[in-house]
């Protein structure tokens, strides 16, 4: 029987095909099947977001959820339509960088949109979504807000109401806010940002983190914050999301990464270095090797691919979702860039332990988590991110997959402790009610 009700407050939702959104759907699924009744406050979606219309299947038949979707704001189509050129304009120049007025114009426009966006693109969302809480507020009782964004606009939404209604609210944050390690920002719009933090902090009643690292970094920052009310629920996978789909050994030495070659990654050039290096050393890793990046880029980085390699290498756009599985699964090893600043973990690594293939990781830094996340799980090879130890990698890689013992040589079996399903038993534990 349903008899508790969470007003759940997110920007990032299906169709929207992001990790964000595929974090709230699982988060939105789970608590649906175990008992929640569920008003999901979100946008309707602009035709500039990254789209995959069966991501829906994640929230479909749920008969104890509902969804309400309002204006996101006039910003949002103007921020990501030129967010949408970006990738475009960086996907036609992998060899070479983008240049003339256009560039120039961009980065004005970035400066502009700092200025305007405080704290960031979503808060044009904010004076729709809080109409719309209150018609929701004034219909329905909620035992708990649960706000969930990788931005401060989302968990401002959040805090008004719980202002107006004096429920407690639970705030997940996805990414650290205001001293993400991998955002560059100058110091007035740094300290703003901290100060908006500082006051969400303070009034929510729970706080959520995606890794061990930044729950530790939140209790260094903010001293008044207590471990008893921040606690961190790992991301997940959810074997379901794969089946009908054929795990087909290809006849290739193929590496797969899937999603955005962010901003937020280690430099992708050592990389393709040593890839460069060992085909000239070895004609029969060349004739065996396929590289397959699949979902864009929004780095500015130049990335020289030789004509010999164009054949070789394939810089594809992004993908849906269950397109993306199946690369995984057609990969005969899954490739990752970590974060730099040693807090975040992305959330892909997770589907890569679920896709059962052998995972290469190259750290961010020093600090990266990916490290601890996977050391013990026997099914990763883990470098830094220099040509050499790429290069060494490789090369033990490839000795596997010509000896056809490349998946005897890892832990490929199921985990469970890393699925939505466990993720979601957590989160549950954790809430006020």
């Amino acid at each position: 029987m349903v008899n508790r009700s969470i007003l759940f407050i997110t920007y990032f939702f299906p169709p929207i095909n992001s990790s964000a959104s595929i974090r709230s759907a699982n988060y939105v699924r789970g608590l649906s099947k175990a008992g929640w009744h569920i008003d999901v406050l979100t946008i309707h979606c602009s035709p500039y977001n990254n789209l995959d219309p069966a991501l829906t299947s994640i929230i479909s038949n749920l008969p104890n959820v509902c969804i309400h979707r309002t204006y996101p704001g006039l910003l949002d189509n103007i921020v990501l339509r030129e967010k949408r050129k970006i990738q475009d304009n960086n996907m036609r120049f992998i060899n070479e960088k983008p240049k003339g007025v256009s560039c120039g114009v961009r980065n004005f426009g970035k400066r502009i949109y700092k200025l305007i966006c405080v704290p960031d693109k979503i808060i044009g969302w904010y004076p729709f979504a809080l109409t719309e809480g209150i018609k929701l507020f004034k219909k329905n009782k909620y035992d708990l807000i649960f706000s969930s964004c990788p931005s401060l606009s989302t968990h401002l939404i959040a805090n008004t109401l719980k202002k107006k209604n004096d429920i407690p609210w639970v705030m997940s944050i996805n990414d650290p806010l205001s001293h993400n390690p991998t955002w560059k920002e100058n110091k007035l719009r740094t300290l703003i940002l901290e100060k908006i933090e500082k006051v969400l902090l303070k009034r929510v009643d729970t706080i959520i983190t995606t890794t061990n690292e930044t729950r530790k970094a939140y209790l260094q920052t903010y001293p008044f914050l207590t471990p008893s009310k921040i606690h961190t629920v790992l991301g997940g996978f959810n074997p379901l999301d794969f089946d009908g789909l054929k795990d087909e050994k290809p006849n290739n030495f193929r590496i797969v990464y899937t999603g955005e070659i962010e901003t937020t990654r280690g430099s992708v050039q050592p990389f393709f270095q040593a890839i460069k290096k060992l085909t000239k050393e070895s004609l029969s890793f060349f004739n065996d090797l396929e590289i397959f990046i699949v979902g864009g880029s929004s780095r500015k980085e130049k990335i020289e691919i030789p004509n010999y390699l164009k054949k070789k290498i394939f810089f594809l756009p992004p993908v849906s979702f269950r397109e993306s599985l199946k690369y995984m699964l057609n990969a005969s090893i899954l490739l990752i860039w970590g974060n730099r600043g040693g807090l975040q973990i992305p959330l892909k690594v997770y589907y890569y332990m679920g896709a059962k293939k052998p995972i290469m990781i190259i750290l961010g830094d020093k600090d990266d988590p990916l490290s601890k996340l996977l050391e013990n799980t026997d099914r990763s090879i883990i470098v830094n991110n220099n040509e050499l130890e790429i290069m060494i990698a490789l090369k033990r890689l490839y000795k596997f997959y010509q000896e056809k013992k490349l998946d005897q040589k890892f832990n490929l079996s199921e985990i469970k402790d890393y699925t939505w399903q466990e993720a979601v038993k957590k989160l549950e534990r954790i809430l006020p009610c």
